[in-house]
């Protein structure tokens, strides 16, 4: 399950990482979530471009919850998602995402290179206003430890081909990101609450940051 994320890059940098032509427009966040917009890329067949959308699908009346994520195995064939697999993906720039383990104890993951990821989605553009959905995959790996699910988190040279293939070619592209790629560790609760947004929120807890240190310093000796 992928239920709030991070992006809070300088947007020079996303543009220089993902080759942009045009620098994105956004602030840095550090605990986006369901129902708020955020930036994604998309291609229409002529262009890439970032536009900005609203996380989830608002559900009919008897059901509570917004469609926030679309799982892997099924994506290409429940009706809520079959045509925007088709015709309508779209990449989810993220520098990690939380999640939280079966004690609800929240996790922060991100890559070992500390770069930015794109997480495979999908887009639904309307007259007005754009929904989007992440992708989720079986875990892999150590992470299966924290949670069963993540994100289809895409390796730079398959991020392309997600925007533009066609029929067979993208449905090879879903492929869970093994759990080597990443880095997780414990962070505050405060990033259960969505009003909570700033930079501590990613910072390891007490017991984690030492461990992280120890980790670096066996790096060097």
């Amino acid at each position: 399950m992928c239920g709030r994320y991070v992006l809070a890059k300088k947007p020079e940098r996303v543009l220089a990482q993902l080759n942009l032509s045009e620098i994105p427009n956004f602030s840095p966040r550090w605990n986006i979530g369901p129902s708020q917009s955020a930036i994604v890329i998309v291609n229409d067949g002529m262009k890439t471009e970032i536009i900005e959308a609203t996380w989830g699908l608002q559900q009919p009346q008897q059901i509570k919850k917004m469609l926030i994520n679309a799982r892997m195995e099924t994506v290409n064939v429940k009706p809520t998602f079959r045509s925007a697999f088709l015709k309508s993906r779209c990449l989810v720039l993220a520098d990690g995402w939380y999640e939280w383990s079966a004690e609800k104890k929240p996790w922060y993951v991100k890559f070992l290179d500390d770069e930015i990821m794109s997480f495979g989605g999908l887009v639904f553009r309307g007259k007005d206003v754009s929904n989007f959905v992440i992708i989720t995959t079986p875990s892999t790996g150590s992470l299966s430890s924290i949670h069963h699910r993540q994100p289809l988190v895409l390796p730079r040279e398959r991020e392309r081909k997600w925007l533009t293939s066609e029929n067979q070619t993208f449905e090879s592209l879903l492929e869970p990101a093994p759990s080597e790629w990443f880095n997780w560790y414990r962070v505050s609760a405060q990033v259960g609450s969505i009003n909570n947004d700033h930079p501590g929120l990613i910072e390891p807890t007490s017991i984690d940051k030492k461990i992280l240190e120890e980790d670096k310093q066996g790096r060097f000796f």
